[in-house]
């Protein structure tokens, strides 16, 4: 089973350094012309389908690091950033933790890089977990207390795990004020933004909290304000003595990250693409304006297919046309309605179903009724046939399977020793990582693969590839 083609995909961590662009896409870590926004240089940090998403990157030392979510760190050395390297991984196994986000901390002077996610953080150059076994960390900072880390909404003491007080993520404000920590407070409908002090205590709320409408994505500092990124905007606060107050709003639908490039002009990347954003008017032109973008299918929720080519987008983001097997193309239909799931399935071997909540495979054969739950309870979205298998698009990615009967052997075995006859069985012939959810999985026409619509990781095909039986030595 091998991913044969691949398009799209989303833009989420963004750094502008000494005069380029670094940028995580899809499995890859882009080096852009920060003016023509095109690659200069271009480092696969793992196979696709095989790994996770790059989702975040910190630079620290002279090295930065790439983060796959739910898989490893990269260490890339851009000691020549036309010819970027890897120099080491740290696998989730090594971490002790799924990574899912970087944080870098001053701790006792040194800056320090940490790994956060389920099961805990942990410094990337080894240590103990932190808060082993509590949850999802989302972010590792420094108190009055020592190291803290939050979880959910509440914030813990690393030291002997206290509840010490209420966030959902902290960061440390820039050098001109040393004591303080920017938090974030994620809610049903928006969140807050705002400033605690060193104790883990809000700042004078009413002048130093803001709430903020949707999800918030990244919070940075940079060029003097506090920049939040949210699905919709993106909003820059600056903070004096007295309070946080609003400087610049800009209207930007999936963004996922904001960095300066140079004064009045903004990279900004997320399931859109990448581009270029001038704020204000200038002499090359009118602000609030993108001068410069490129487009990806980042953001895929409905789609249709008639095997030849897949239509896919959202309403917000625009629809794209996908001739399978080859590339994508922006496209001025818009799909508006969700086209229905295929939640069943048949084969030779029987009818497959998906649950009404998503998370069990029921699979009904002559013998015996069969079932399968992805073994990180994640949700299962579709569900096709492609020969004599069942094709399953779950939250990462697609997983296959078979219906495994009983060998002739195994059955006479079973009658000799006069147990009950063996029952067949459902059987996992493979995985492919994708940054889902995979919701529409559409078979090829020559039935030996499928192609796959994944939210955030574009198109593409998965098909069965002989592998040749090697020569025999003569």
């Amino acid at each position: 089973m091998r991913v044969t083609n691949h398009v799209g995909g989303a833009h989420y961590r963004t750094m502008i350094l000494d005069s380029l662009w670094y940028q995580t896409f899809s499995n890859t870590l882009l080096i852009l012309d920060p003016q023509t926004i095109q690659p200069v240089a271009t480092l696969e940090l793992g196979t696709f389908g095989e790994c996770g998403p790059a989702i975040d990157l910190a630079f620290m030392g002279d090295g930065l690091f790439v983060l796959l979510e739910d898989d490893q760190v990269v260490q890339v050395s851009i000691d020549d950033p036309m010819d970027p390297h890897i120099v080491d991984r740290r696998s989730a196994a090594q971490l002790g933790i799924l990574p899912r986000r970087l944080n870098v901390v001053s701790e006792n002077g040194e800056d320090v890089l940490f790994a956060c996610g389920e099961g805990g953080a942990v410094r990337v150059d080894g240590g103990p977990v932190l808060l082993a076994g509590m949850g999802d960390v989302q972010s590792i900072a420094v108190g009055s207390m020592g190291l803290v880390g939050t979880i959910g909404r509440r914030v813990y003491s690393a030291e002997d795990q206290r509840y010490v007080g209420a966030a959902s993520e902290l960061y440390a404000l820039p050098d001109d004020d040393a004591d303080g920590l920017l938090f974030v407070q994620h809610g049903d409908a928006g969140g807050l933004i705002g400033i605690m002090d060193s104790d883990i205590r809000e700042r004078h709320a009413r002048d130093f909290t803001t709430a903020v409408g949707g999800t918030v994505h990244r919070v940075r500092c940079f060029d003097g304000s506090i920049w939040i990124v949210t699905d919709e905007q993106i909003l820059a606060y600056t903070p004096d003595a007295d309070e946080l107050k609003l400087r610049d709003v800009f209207r930007v639908r999936g963004a996922r990250d904001v960095d300066m490039i140079r004064e009045n002009y903004l990279a900004v990347a997320g399931t859109f693409g990448r581009s270029i954003y001038r704020i204000r008017d200038d002499s090359n032109g009118k602000g609030d304006t993108f001068v410069r973008a490129h487009r990806e299918p980042g953001q895929l929720r409905y789609a249709i297919s008639d095997r030849l080519q897949v239509l896919a987008g959202t309403p917000q983001q625009g629809t794209w046309l996908y001739q399978i097997g080859s590339e994508a193309s922006l496209m001025d239909k818009v799909l508006s309605q969700e086209p229905a799931l295929s939640r069943d399935a048949v084969t030779d071997d029987g009818t497959a179903t998906l649950s009404a909540d998503g998370m069990t495979l029921s699979v009904k054969t002559k013998a015996a009724d069969l079932s399968w739950e992805h073994p990180k309870q994640q949700r299962l979205h579709c569900v096709i046939a492609v020969e004599s298998r069942f094709w399953v698009g779950h939250d990462s990615g697609v997983t296959i399977l078979k219906v495994r009967q009983p060998t002739p052997e195994e059955i006479e075995i079973a009658a000799k020793n006069e147990l009950d006859p063996p029952q067949p069985e459902l059987q996992v012939d493979g995985n492919v990582w994708l940054h889902g959810p995979v919701r529409y999985l559409f078979a090829l026409l020559t039935n030996r693969g499928a192609t796959y619509v994944a939210t955030y990781s574009g198109f593409g095909t998965i098909e069965f590839i002989e592998e040749p039986i090697p020569a025999p030595e003569l």
